[in-house]
């Protein structure tokens, strides 16, 4: 707004009756103002003045224009107040003003004059421009040019088939709106509309078995096509296609064209059905026959009977013979088929097989007519006997002969031999059936020195007539073969005793002992041998025994011979050690006390007639008990028992009540490192020499603790304390496996002529070195030998024999063995050693122990010799296999009665239930060909076993047609009692890990769990593909 001021004169006297009025302007300014009116091409001019002191009535404007007088009869404003605003005042024309104070009929003089004018301001214009995209219009299009302030509306129209898509005035969305209005424009401004075309809704939907693509409900445009594509699953075909309601011929593809309006599409299918003609020529029938309908993917089965004398000569199978069968199944049928029999007169086959170990007569296939008979008779090799019998899948156990009698159908049998294995029978002479005047001895502890004898009493007479005083003891042996009887006995006076010894009824033996000392067991083998003959085991008698339960009855002839033990086996020559181990090389390593003359290592100097006694005398001279001895025994032993002799000079001072035995393979420093004792108890109070057994332990030192005192005295003592080796050792020589097939994986250093092979060429003058000489050329160890066994099997042991030329260079002392059923290729692979330690420094053969474990590659590591030096040497290192290796094949669940629970994919023609079928040459193989029909692991099966089983284990077996697609790497498998319903109800895996890339069978063992449910998991593949392929997967029972 544009201001004008003006400084009038100070002032001029109104005229009235009763004052003079002096007006004055201070300020008069001249204003303009838009707001006032809207009168187009006009203009106004506002003013103010300063009130007159005194107030006038009122004041009074006057104008005039150029060239023009006021006048002053037409004020163009009155009032009182002191501001006015004149209007309609022509652009382009000079005005004058004036201002008169007046009271009544009375005015002041003019103020000072005002002059104004005003020019015209320029027209202001705006353009608008509005545009169409393709398929629709606005009006008025293109450029609009409008005055400012003024308003313009623009109409959006879509061509036919068409509609709005959107409108965007000035870069900013309005919507899909037909008309737009611009008001009171101020500045320039855009419109565009775009368009797009109509759409319509087509609903495709399919039933089960198949599907349609695209599926579901799509939007397409006005005029547009659209193709569906119709898939029926496997085995199914398009039985109808319904197009708005109305059922069109059935094609795989259909298109909707020039889409203007909305449709729908649904397809229907049906399983493909298929025909199997079954006919027979005569003298038998098909069940079902004649041509029969079924459906894709189910099983038909076929029963053939033949009429009676007369067999199945051959079934074909759609032209094909698949033999001479009496069913057949069509699974999961995918074609047409067709099966024709045929018959011939019946005649019976028995085919009789033996394994290696024997033979068996006769051998081969053996026609037979109806109701004939045909005996055979097994005869095993020298060193085998008959293990199985098997008559049509039937064990018959170890037999030697079977007779088929009135044949009327095919028979096999076949034989199993194996090598004579070690049996031995240990029974305890108390745990038979005694009968008086024989009894179980009288002492005072009947359960810790029990025996069995004739009481020789000075005091009675005690007669034997025949049928009294014997024993008899029940026993079983596992297999046929030759037997001997060891008894552990002992007479009373020194002197030979005798017995009479009968088996399963037959003819008595007089069977005359050998010499013992007084009150000492000793063992010796049932004889054939006369009073005065030779009293050795030259001469044993030897029992021909079948497998089976048979009962052995021992008669006394004389009084006064005690029987401990009775051994029964089949191991020739002596089988049993010198249980008492020599005590000439032991030492006394700790004795609580000892009297004068009565040292502790009388306790085990092999002299009955001196004993350790503990101190006595006054009170402060005899500590309490307990009283104890550590002894070293100097060699490590596999220690099974005790033996404590009382003093033998018929005093009790100081004789055993309670006691207790300790062991330790290291030497212990306080008592706490004795651990628990592996026996304890009490003794009688008498003389004879007791005996106390322990679970079999490897150990060097020894402790014996006496608890107490037969008569309450705080009193110990020992005349002689002997350590017992095992009774029945094992046979360490049977479970050796033979080096023969053996071969060199790895050694890290051999020296010339000293080659690793040594170690295992079955000959202990030769042996390995590592290099020596200059210090360059002597690696450190450890050093370490990997050995193929060429085999797999069952390992618990190894031997290791250090060089035998009286030099200890290279002698091993502290080792390590490692075991695995792959072949490994870095270190990392073998895992964590079975067995490890410390082996002595001399010649000796030594051993060592694991825990049973299938494999076939060894890595033996020596991490320091015996006196500190950089090399190994070995002579020879032996594999020992478990005492009683599983046979795994018996232990094989038949799959006879499994069936299929899930399979998450499989494939065509490789059924999941090939993993089961018994037939290696097919297989389970899952889904492959095009990325979408290959899921990606972890792969299952789901299988129900049938029945309950203990399960232990599980093989598996890849596919056999050399193609390592599909073969598992890692693996996982589960066990369930109950049927799963959902993979969280298997728990955790039993068994789990990695197979190696090869075609042999694989297998994994579990601890034994009682199941029925089988689930294996392939979580990878061998070359990291999707796939998974099973030839066989075999379970095991306990």
């Amino acid at each position: 707004m544009l201001y004008r001021l003006l400084r009038p004169k100070c002032g001029f006297v109104v005229l009235a009756s009763t004052f003079t009025l002096v007006l004055y302007f201070s300020m008069f300014s001249i204003c303009f103002s838009s707001e006032a009116y809207l009168i187009p091409k006009t203009t106004e001019v506002s003013f103010i003045w300063n009130f007159n002191n005194p107030a006038p009535e009122g004041y009074r404007v006057y104008q005039r224009t150029q060239g023009s007088s006021y006048n002053y009869a037409q004020p163009v404003w009155s009032g009182s107040e002191n501001t006015c605003t004149v209007y309609n005042l022509e652009y382009g024309t000079m005005y004058y003003f004036v201002v008169r104070a007046y009271a009544g009929a009375v005015e002041g003089e003019d103020s000072k004059e005002l002059s104004y004018i005003e020019y015209a301001s320029p027209q202001i214009l705006h353009d608008i421009t509005a545009t169409a995209g393709e398929n629709g219009s606005v009006s008025p299009p293109g450029v609009q040019t409008v005055d400012e302030n003024t308003d313009l509306s623009v109409t959006i129209s879509a061509d036919p088939g068409y509609r709005i898509e959107d409108v965007i005035v000035d870069g900013e969305s309005q919507g899909p709106i037909s008309e737009y209005t611009f008001s009171n424009v101020s500045s320039d401004h855009t419109l565009y509309a775009t368009f797009k075309a109509d759409t319509y809704k087509i609903e495709a939907q399919c039933g089960s078995n198949g599907s349609i693509s695209p599926t579901g409900i799509i939007s397409v445009e006005s005029g547009q096509d659209l193709t569906y594509i119709i898939t029926p699953d496997i085995g199914h075909h398009l039985e109808s296609l319904v197009v708005d309601g109305i059922t069109v011929s059935p094609s795989i593809t259909y298109t909707f064209l020039s889409v203007d309006s909305d449709h729908s599409i649904t397809a229907h299918f049906a399983v493909d059905t298929f025909k199997i003609d079954a006919t027979t020529e005569a003298n038998g029938s098909i069940s079902p026959s004649g041509e029969a309908s079924t459906n894709y993917g189910e099983d038909v089965t076929y029963t053939i009977t033949p009429d009676s004398g007369y067999r199945v000569a051959d079934v074909k199978v759609d032209g094909k013979s698949v033999g001479s069968i009496r069913s057949y199944t069509f699974n999961e049928i995918e074609s047409d088929h067709t099966i024709h029999v045929t018959f011939q007169r019946e005649t019976y086959s028995i085919h009789a097989i033996a394994e290696s170990g024997g033979t068996i007569m006769p051998s081969g296939e053996t026609v037979l007519v109806s109701g004939g008979n045909q005996e055979y008779q097994i005869v095993p090799n020298d060193g085998f006997q008959v293990a199985d019998v098997i008559i049509d899948g039937q064990s018959k156990g170890s037999i030697e002969s079977y007779h088929f009698m009135d044949v009327q159908e095919n028979h096999s049998i076949s034989v199993s031999f194996s090598e004579t294995e070690l049996v031995s029978i240990m029974i305890e002479a108390e745990d038979g059936d005694i009968y008086w005047p024989m009894i179980i001895n009288d002492g005072e502890d009947n359960q810790t020195d029990s025996y069995v004898w004739v009481p020789n009493d000075e005091n009675k007479t005690v007669n034997i007539t025949q049928d009294e005083g014997f024993a008899d003891y029940q026993f079983e042996v596992p297999q046929v073969g030759e037997y001997y009887i060891w008894i552990r006995q002992s007479s009373s006076d020194a002197n030979s005793d005798s017995f009479l010894i009968s088996l399963d009824d037959n003819e008595q033996l007089i069977w005359h002992t050998c010499f013992s000392g007084k009150n000492t067991f000793s063992w010796d083998v049932v004889s054939m041998r006369s009073y005065d003959g030779p009293r050795d085991s030259s001469s044993p008698m030897i029992y021909r025994l079948s497998a089976g339960r048979h009962t052995l009855r021992i008669e006394s002839r004389e009084n006064g011979t005690k029987i401990d033990k009775i051994l029964i086996t089949s191991q020739t020559g002596y089988p049993v050690y010198d249980s008492k181990i020599s005590s000439e090389n032991w030492s006394l390593v700790y004795a609580d006390s000892e009297a004068p003359d009565y040292a502790a290592r009388n306790a085990f100097d092999g002299n009955p007639d001196t004993f350790w006694h503990t101190q006595w005398g006054e009170s402060a001279q005899e500590p309490l008990p307990p009283h104890e001895l550590w002894i070293d025994l100097g060699t490590e032993e596999r220690i099974s028992g005790f033996r404590y002799l009382p003093r033998q000079d018929g005093i009790p001072n100081g004789n055993i009540s309670e006691y207790a035995f300790y062991v330790s393979l290291e030497k212990p420093v306080e008592t706490s490192d004795w651990g628990e004792p592996v026996a304890k108890g009490f003794f009688g109070n008498d003389e004879m020499e007791k005996e106390v057994g322990c679970e079999a332990v490897y150990a060097r030192y020894v402790r014996m603790v006496a608890l107490s005192e037969v008569n309450g005295n705080p009193w110990t003592s020992v005349a002689e304390i002997s350590v017992m080796r095992s009774d029945v050792p094992i046979k360490l020589d049977d479970r050796m496996l033979s080096s023969e097939s053996w071969s060199l994986v790895y050694a890290d250093s051999e020296a010339p002529d000293y080659a690793a092979r040594n170690a295992f060429d079955g000959n202990p003058d030769t042996f390995w070195h590592t290099q020596w000489g200059e210090s360059a050329q002597e690696p450190l160890p450890p050093h370490e030998l990997w050995i193929d066994l060429g085999v797999e099997e069952w390992i618990s042991g190894f031997r290791y024999l250090p060089r035998q030329d009286g030099s200890p260079n290279g002698n091993i002392s502290e080792y390590a063995f490692y075991v695995s059923l792959e072949k490994p290729v870095e270190t990392s692979d073998w895992g964590e050693p079975v067995a490890k330690g410390f082996f002595e420094n001399d010649g000796m053969e030594k051993e060592v122990g694991c825990e049973a474990v299938y494999a076939r590659y060894v890595r033996m590591v020596a991490l320091s010799e015996v006196n500190g030096n950089p090399w190994t040497s070995v002579a020879e290192i032996l594999v020992m296999r478990s005492d009683a290796p599983i046979k795994l094949d018996d232990r094989m669940v038949s799959s006879e009665n499994w069936s299929l629970v899930y399979a998450d994919s499989e494939a065509p023609d490789y059924a999941a239930r090939n993993a089961f079928d018994g037939n290696p040459d097919t297989f389970w193989h899952t889904q492959w060909g095009e990325s979408a029909q290959e899921p990606l692991p972890p792969h299952e099966l789901w299988i129900d076993l049938g029945t309950e089983e203990r399960i232990s284990g599980f093989r598996y077996l890849p596919r056999q047609d050399g193609i390592p697609n599909g073969n598992i790497s890692e693996y996982a498998f589960y066990v369930s009692l109950e049927k799963p319903v959902e993979t969280s109800d298997w728990g955790e895996p039993v068994a789990k890990g990695f197979f190696g890339n090869d075609e042999m069978e694989k297998e994994v063992g579990c601890e034994a769990v009682y199941a029925r449910y089988v689930r294996m998991v392939a979580l990878s593949e061998v070359n990291g593909n999707p796939w998974t392929s099973v030839a066989e997967i075999l379970v095991y029972r306990y």
